[in-house]
């Protein structure tokens, strides 16, 4: 299978989770956007023989379970769990995270929407 018709119907529920870590639809999104263009420029990130539900949510949810807890920033984390580490670099991982970059164009899309 490929990687799209593994995650695709995966997104709906990428978003509601990362709308639920995040703490709103914008960055949640971002965090969204930021997995998929990961998933796009290196498809090795990903094992593709898992369920993909299942491989997603196991990945995060360790971690996000002790941001959850006040053990530190969830970054911090994901990058110091060695399996994540293993799929994803840092560098790649602090891309994912930078919402400055994803939210670059809100501005603008605010005058177009509000005038």
């Amino acid at each position: 299978m490929t990687i799209s018709s593994l995650v695709g119907p995966q997104i709906p529920l990428l978003r509601r989770y990362a709308r639920a870590l995040s703490g709103s639809q914008e960055s949640g999104d971002a965090y969204v956007a930021a997995l998929l263009e990961t998933l796009l420029a290196d498809p090795d990130t990903y094992d593709c023989s898992a369920e993909p539900r299942e491989e997603s949510y196991r990945l995060v949810q360790r971690n996000a379970m002790r941001t959850w807890n006040g053990e530190g920033p969830l970054l911090d984390l994901l990058k110091a769990d060695p399996e994540v580490a293993g799929k994803v670099p840092p560098e790649k991982l602090e891309a994912m995270f930078d919402l400055g970059y994803h939210l670059k164009q809100v501005d603008t899309i605010f005058k177009r929407v509000f005038g």
